[in-house]
């Protein structure tokens, strides 16, 4: 073996040797220094948290004026407090959601939120020191309250008009006074403009702590909607006082402009002021105008026909109020309508008619150069009481609102007789308005009436008519006035005979109305002195059931007031 290459071999092993022995010691004296001793030790905080103090706030749920001044105060134990961070919440979130605010000051007046249509509503109040090393108490300190404002704020129209050209091309302008939002009493022509413009006020008070009054409350904005233009409020300032609507943006309906303000504590006017009015005149519907015979105006009417004729001389002008006979064939009804819009261009697109009984459908009608024309070809022969009505559509869309109208009735009543003839010669009414007759203290009374049908005809009313009759009033023996015990005041039938002439009579030898004869020991029974009213009703009378249900009943009723002595 090599002798060399042998001390080579050690001399390599010893080197492998200390290389190691080198690191671990560089390694050792590494983290035993001190720069690594520093690192490794635990941080001690020294620095103790303020303390937060509320010394005067609303005490807990209770309710207060919205606007208040609140006190606070705070100590910091090893240091001081420089501020303050507050803030205030309407519910209670977790408290790392609360965003506060830095203050220096230990008191503060503030305004708390009502919101727009309450007048209480909840707070929380959260307030909590800041110190010189800018640590917070961990603890905030907080109370809940609730405010309410004392006085609504108000406000009123300054100008509420309209403007426009009027028909003889004039400049106007109109005031909108209306305030009631189902039927406004003004209307505005179409094609005109609106402008509108308000002020407000808040009357809400506070005692300040010298004991004075101060005003406190103020108007901050206004919200303002012109329904059905603008369904919800629009919001502005306290300097935006006023609206403007042109004519392109209206159309024809019933509108209500709106106004509120708003004051400094979120609550708006609960009573917002009013103005209502309709936008586009309605137009005006009439019937066509003619003289009556035996009257002397000029009124509107309709023309109708019983005979059924086609002929000009077949139809009788008819007027409010009147009564057309019933026949069997029906009555011919015709009518001229005219239209006339007020708005312009003056323009009428439509009319229409409806012949108003039981039922309640509109007609439309054909035009025939500047009026239209109705023809009712059903020739109504029901008994009852009618209308006829007219409207007309102006270019716009709106409806005539009050529609012409004349009312009239089929099937005239009958008519009572003061004097009439039978073979024996005249016999007139008894008893008769304002009669006096001589007492007899019997149970029987001689009565005499007449009545006949103008309408009368075997084809429509074979049987006539009928009487029926009660007491309204009559003496007691006692002294006072008689109801249902001992004259029946309910209607009661009685005889009655048809004459050859049309004319139905009650025998003129009828006694006490049917009454049952009195017993001898029932004096009140009897016929005794004093006032007495009589009522006697003539109703037409039908053999069939079907005539009754087609024509009804009309009747006619005549009281009498009579006195016996």
């Amino acid at each position: 073996m090599d002798p060399q290459w042998s001390r080579r071999r050690f001399a390599g092993k010893l080197f492998s040797i200390g290389s190691v022995l080198l690191f671990l010691g560089v390694l050792a004296g590494g983290l035993l220094g001190p720069g690594c001793r520093d690192n490794l030790a635990t941080p001690v905080d020294r620095n103790r948290p303020p303390v937060t103090v509320l010394t005067g706030v609303p005490g807990d749920s209770t309710t207060n004026f919205y606007r208040l001044h609140l006190y606070w105060n705070g100590y910091d134990p090893d240091g001081e407090v420089v501020g303050y961070e507050w803030a205030v919440t309407d519910s209670l979130p977790p408290l790392t959601d609360v965003e506060y605010l830095f203050t220096t000051r230990t008191d503060s007046i503030f305004r708390f939120n009502v919101e727009e249509v309450r007048e209480v509503l909840g707070h929380r109040f959260y307030l909590r020191a800041v110190d010189n090393e800018g640590k917070r108490d961990p603890v905030p300190k907080w109370t809940f309250f609730t405010v309410r404002n004392n006085c609504v704020p108000t406000s009123r129209f300054l100008l509420a008009e309209a403007s426009g050209r009027t028909a003889d091309d004039r400049d106007t302008v109109f005031t909108v006074t209306s305030t009631d939002p189902f039927a406004p009493t003004d209307t505005i022509p179409a094609g005109w403009g609106l402008r509108f413009s308000w002020v407000g006020s808040d009357c809400d008070r506070a005692i300040s702590p010298d004991g004075q009054i101060e005003i406190v409350g103020r108007v901050v904005g206004y919200d303002h909607k012109l329904v059905p233009l603008e369904m919800t409020w629009v919001r502005g300032t306290v300097t935006q006082t006023s609206a403007v609507y042109a004519a392109a943006d209206l159309r024809s309906d019933t509108y209500e402009m709106r106004v509120r303000s708003v004051d400094d504590g979120g609550l708006a006017g609960s009573d917002p002021e009013l103005r209502s009015f309709v936008w586009n005149k309605d137009p005006v519907t009439s019937f066509e105008r003619g003289l009556v015979p035996g009257r002397s105006d000029s009124v509107q009417v309709f023309r109708a026909s019983i005979t059924g004729g086609t002929d000009v001389v077949d139809y009788q002008p008819y007027t409010d109020g009147d009564t057309l006979p019933l026949v069997n064939s029906g009555v011919t009804i015709r009518a001229v309508v005219r239209a006339f819009d007020p708005d312009m261009p003056h323009r009428i697109v439509a009319a229409q008619a409806r012949l108003v009984r039981d039922v309640d459908f509109w007609t439309d009608l054909a035009e025939s150069g500047s009026r239209y024309e109705f023809d009712d070809r059903n020739r109504p022969n029901f008994s009852g009481n009618y209308r006829l009505m007219a409207r007309s559509l102006d270019g716009l869309g709106r409806w005539d609102g009050t529609p012409a109208e004349i009312r009239f009735s089929i099937n005239k009543k009958a008519r009572f007789l003061d004097t009439w003839t039978v073979d024996s010669g005249p016999i007139n009414q008894r008893p008769v308005e304002g009669g006096r007759y001589p007492a007899s203290r019997r149970d029987t009374m001689m009565v005499r009436f007449a009545a006949y049908d103008p309408d009368y005809s075997s084809a429509v009313n074979s049987a006539g008519l009928e009487f029926t009759f009660r007491w309204e009033s009559y003496p007691l023996p006692s002294g006072g006035q008689g109801s249902e015990i001992f004259f029946p005041s309910s209607w009661r039938p009685s005889l009655g005979v048809l004459g050859a002439d049309g004319a139905f009579r009650l025998h003129d030898d009828m006694s006490a109305f049917g009454l049952p004869d009195p017993a001898p020991s029932d004096p009140q029974s009897v016929f005794i002195p004093g006032e007495y009213i009589l009522v006697v009703r003539a109703r037409e009378a039908f053999e069939r059931p079907s005539d009754r249900d087609r024509y009804g009943y009309r009747t006619a009723d005549r009281e009498i007031h009579f006195r016996l002595e």
